[in-house]
């Protein structure tokens, strides 16, 4: 099904490479520090926390309590930082714009892109576009700035968050956070607008679930050159034409739009659901059993979200502020990119047994595990060390692998009303700030207040 590359040991590790020396580069170059600093006395006087230092701090938690976090990261760093108090950090961290991280993650999205082999499908590169839901810190300033959720008898802090992401290379290429219960189109309007051929190549095919379906997405997607596979709902918001198509597998024209001409896939799911797609794919070579099979590929985007807010802890913020929750939003995502190039090759390097019952693959908690260990060492290794660091660490993981069994079907579970993965540890209790920023949790229900 697939038109799989196979990359000789070394190409990810030298793209590797790349993305660290940019980031460097970049982190040193006065233009980018003027653009993404707040106020123009920021970062001016000589201090142990300067625009670089606080920056890496930022994407080098693991989570942790601060101190502790802070500790790492000054003995990871290997004398390149001076001490500085928690209290310090704080306070730096916030006259860094989160466009400065957002910026990060896209050039090492594009660093990514730039290589000239990709796996594709059908020629195609498989792109997926979903939504979510983030749980934030309770303020007011949160509330304010990016809504309100829950229920009647208790609002939460919430942003939504979405991603654009190539499922098949797993690489997200962009991401926006935003007021709660943001439109998911505009959101994908967004991200495919800023996103060129640069990050997608000519040929590009998107997978979308209900919710997007719109006659103006379907010219938005056609304009932009994008073929696209889209799950649509089987109520009124779809057209008539649609929902009366007979078969499994036959064209329809819309009745209020002429132009606009769709091939119809109906599939019968175990469970007896009747799953319709829409498509702009008119090859009759392609059979339901072919779309069925490439919408599939979708999940992958579900798996990457648990990705990012389960093994990355994305809901546990290390910033209390919107500015700071929108920096972990795009340090998250670039600590995913440099994620999938270090498990990609450790992939190439792994030891393919063969007659095994099992196909593997490269434990992704492993290598995340991993990565934000050594994280620090490889912001501060320079041109000497690089290679050799990360050499060292792709090689330490291509044995670490996991099972992949085939056609596993899991039952989705509701969503549950709240789930405050920050709290979690510490679940039914207030969680409380001192003057400084610093969290503790007392006995009680789920709270935020404010010491003054």
């Amino acid at each position: 099904m697939l038109n799989t590359i196979v990359r000789g040991d070394e190409m990810h590790l030298k793209t590797l490479q790349k993305i660290f020396a940019n980031v460097d580069t970049l982190l040193d170059d006065p233009d980018f520090i003027q653009k993404n600093k707040v106020g123009k006395t920021s970062f001016t006087r000589k201090r142990a926390l300067d625009f670089k230092t606080t920056f890496y701090a930022v994407c080098s938690s693991g989570k942790g309590s601060l101190s502790t976090e802070l500790t790492k990261f000054e003995n990871n760093a290997e004398g390149n930082v001076s001490h500085f108090s928690a209290q310090a950090f704080s306070k730096a961290r916030y006259k860094i714009k989160s466009a400065a991280f957002y910026n990060i993650f896209r050039e090492s999205a594009k660093i990514f892109c730039a290589q000239k082999e990709f796996q594709t499908l059908w020629g195609y590169r498989v792109f997926a576009v979903d939504g979510t839901s983030l749980i934030l810190p309770e303020s007011k300033e949160n509330h304010r700035s990016f809504g309100s959720g829950g229920t009647k008898e208790k609002t939460y802090a919430m942003a939504s968050a979405s991603i654009f992401y190539d499922v098949l290379n797993d690489i997200v290429l962009d991401g926006t956070i935003g007021r709660y219960q943001t439109s998911e189109r505009k959101s994908c309007y967004k991200m495919l607008k800023r996103t060129n051929t640069k990050f997608t190549g000519k040929n590009k095919l998107i997978l979308l679930d209900r919710g997007y379906q719109s006659r103006e997405m379907y010219h938005f997607l056609q304009d932009h050159g994008y073929k696209y596979v889209i799950r649509v709902q089987c109520g009124k918001s779809t057209p008539k034409a649609i929902r009366a198509a007979q078969g499994d597998d036959c064209m329809v024209t819309d009745a209020r739009d002429k132009t606009l001409v769709h091939r119809v896939i109906k599939i019968t799911l175990e469970s007896g659901e009747t799953e319709i797609l829409v498509t702009n794919l008119f090859d009759q070579s392609l059979t339901v059993e072919d779309f069925y099979q490439l919408y599939h590929l979708r999940w992958k985007i579900e798996t990457k979200y648990s990705e990012i807010k389960h093994k990355f802890k994305l809901e546990k913020f290390t910033g209390y502020r919107p500015e700071g929750i929108r920096q972990d939003f795009y340090a998250v995502l670039f600590l995913s990119c440099l994620t999938s190039l270090t498990k990609h090759e450790s992939e190439a390097r792994r030891v393919k047994k063969k007659n095994t019952k099992w196909d593997y693959q490269i434990n992704i908690l492993a290598v995340i595990n991993a990565l934000i260990d050594n994280i620090t060492r490889l912001f501060y290794a320079g041109k000497s060390l690089i290679e050799c660091r990360l050499t060292l660490l792709v090689d330490s993981l291509k044995n670490k692998r996991s099972v992949i069994r085939p056609d596993r079907h899991t039952e989705r579970k509701k969503p549950r009303t709240v789930k405050r993965y920050y709290l979690n540890p510490n679940y039914g209790q207030t969680l409380t700030k001192d003057y400084f920023g610093h969290a503790s949790f007392l006995p009680g229900f789920i709270n935020y207040t404010a010491k003054s």
